[in-house]
């Protein structure tokens, strides 16, 4: 009988200890992975010759109206003397829409090019503009060359990648949660063969180049890390402050949205803004050019 207590009371704090182990490891997961915060700063610092942001606009109606939404991202763009913002979901095919963009904002970025659900908006010349379409699906990502002064070129993309569709799951639905694995493994396989087509075009380029976008695919995975390569620096995690998450689904602590950029260019400060703009937050990075 003796035996059997102490069993069971064994067998009872190893259960404890493992639940603690979970915790502790998740905890870790959730802050190295998908907060990444950096705590060598303690505030923003804008002080830098370039200041980049990418937005997943949610065709500018977060706040019901794309006309105040607009006048919202406007006035957040001079709070942090925005130079250039590349912007995914934005309405396409719209004559209404594209003159309400351009009376908003097309006075204080001249130069703006869009491409499908793309938008490239900037104070800095913009030399060429170019869609380049992945096979099989309908997306495309948006790759420009801009003029610096006397930085000269450099290469600028701009891309949305498959969603994962898990916003659109009812979660008290059984057949909805039956069809995730299926959405979710179709869907992965397509992010996967767009990431690893971007990932060879920054290979390959033969100038400076910054990415800026929506990956729907959290830090250090494959999709992530395809893109990235060798080649590309994460703006968050060089020079990042404060809270990271940029998709505001559920918990609310998912970063999907990124500004990257090749080591010819100096990351001083990166920030997440919280302005009621989207369900995704805007990223926004303070850059030095070598």
């Amino acid at each position: 009988m003796m035996e059997t207590r102490r069993g069971k009371k064994r067998k009872g704090l190893s259960a404890f200890w493992l639940i603690i182990l979970t915790v502790a490891v998740l905890v870790g997961l959730y802050f190295c992975l998908v907060l990444n915060r950096t705590f060598s700063q303690t505030e923003y610092n804008g002080d830098a010759a370039l200041k980049v942001a990418t937005l997943n606009a949610h065709m500018f109606r977060h706040t019901g109206s794309q006309k105040e939404t607009l006048a919202i991202l406007r006035q957040r763009m001079k709070d942090y003397d925005i130079d250039i913002i590349q912007c995914q979901e934005v309405p396409e095919g719209n004559d209404n829409f594209d003159a309400l963009l351009s009376e908003t904002l097309g006075q204080d970025f001249p130069y703006i090019e869009k491409c499908g659900e793309l938008a490239l908006l900037s104070k800095i010349p913009i030399v060429s503009s170019e869609k380049k379409k992945f096979p099989a699906v309908e997306q495309t990502y948006m790759s420009s060359i801009l003029k610096c002064g006397e930085k000269g070129e450099f290469k600028l993309i701009n891309c949305h990648l498959e969603t994962t569709g898990i916003a659109n799951i009812n979660m008290y639905d059984i057949s909805s949660i039956m069809a995730i694995k299926e959405l979710l493994t179709g869907n992965n396989k397509a992010r996967r063969y767009q990431a690893k087509m971007i990932g060879e075009d920054v290979k390959n380029s033969n100038c400076p180049v910054m990415l800026t976008g929506d990956f729907n695919a959290l830090p250090f995975s494959g999709i992530y890390n395809s893109i990235k390569g060798g080649k590309l620096k994460d703006a968050f995690l060089k020079a990042g402050t404060g809270k990271g998450s940029t998709y505001r689904f559920k918990k609310d602590f998912l970063r999907i949205d990124y500004i990257m950029a090749s080591d010819d260019f100096e990351f001083c400060a990166c920030k997440v803004d919280d302005s009621y703009l989207s369900d995704h937050r805007m990223v926004i990075a303070s850059i030095n050019i070598k």
